[in-house]
């Protein structure tokens, strides 16, 4: 079963161009997902009641266009398949005129919040029914991790936690393309994005994010320490 929510880009979700950013349009994916599961009665307020909460482990973005500011559009959401510690959602989003903006697909697992262990899935055997079986053809890579440059740190802080009182999944994407030369946006739009977790980051620690270029690629590494938090490739493409 496919639902379909409905946004609009608001002056806070753009940039210097008018257009969404990428931060912005993923914080719009993952507000769909959270919708969804609310209408099948997998969401936050369900979960926690069995002192769970889902946790995103992989995410893979492809764009063709940004919304512009004051754009209306709509995310297109369903459950793809259920595994025994993962479930994939997938996405569509599509402006006023039906045409394909972004495809995104993602993996999300459910972990106990008091011990942070990932649950088993089969014991939601009302979840099973949703999975659709239906796939698209952007499906989140592996980003192998890397030993590139020091390019910043950042100290995790207040308005980087969610209720999980870790940092929220879209400001590692901030954290990492605010180490890139405004220029690059100037002449340079991000068309893919693939992210992978390993670690939550909580308040107060400090990340370090590397970086990496390979071509039109940037591959980056935040870690804590000697932990990996995530790694994560961004692809940029001439703006159109």
């Amino acid at each position: 079963m496919a639902n379909r929510y409905s946004f609009t880009i608001t002056p806070r979700d753009v940039d210097f161009s008018c257009r969404a950013t990428i931060v912005s349009l993923c914080d719009y994916i993952l507000e769909s997902a959270g919708k969804d599961a609310d209408v099948l009665g997998f969401g936050l307020r369900n979960l926690i009641r069995e002192h769970s909460a889902w946790v995103l482990s992989r995410m893979a973005v492809e764009i063709k266009r940004y919304p512009n500011q004051y754009e209306c559009f709509s995310i297109e959401t369903w459950v793809e398949s259920v595994e025994k510690l993962y479930t994939v959602r997938n996405f569509v989003v599509r402006d006023n005129q039906e045409e394909v903006l972004a495809e995104a697909c993602t993996y999300w697992s459910v972990i106990d919040i008091s011990n942070r262990k990932v649950k088993d899935l089969t014991a939601f055997p009302a979840y099973l029914k949703y999975a659709t079986g239906q796939s698209l053809s952007v499906k989140p890579i592996r980003v192998r991790a890397i030993h590139p440059e020091l390019v910043g740190t950042h100290q995790v802080a207040y308005t980087d936690i969610d209720f999980n009182g870790h940092a929220n999944t879209t400001r590692y994407i901030g954290w990492m393309i605010n180490t890139l030369p405004l220029k690059e946006f100037e002449t340079k739009m991000i068309n893919r994005l693939d992210i992978n977790f390993m670690r939550e980051s909580m308040f107060g620690a400090v990340v370090n994010i590397a970086c990496e270029r390979k071509g039109d690629a940037l591959v980056f590494s935040l870690s804590r320490e000697d932990t990996a938090l995530c790694n994560a490739m961004i692809e940029m493409k001439p703006n159109l």
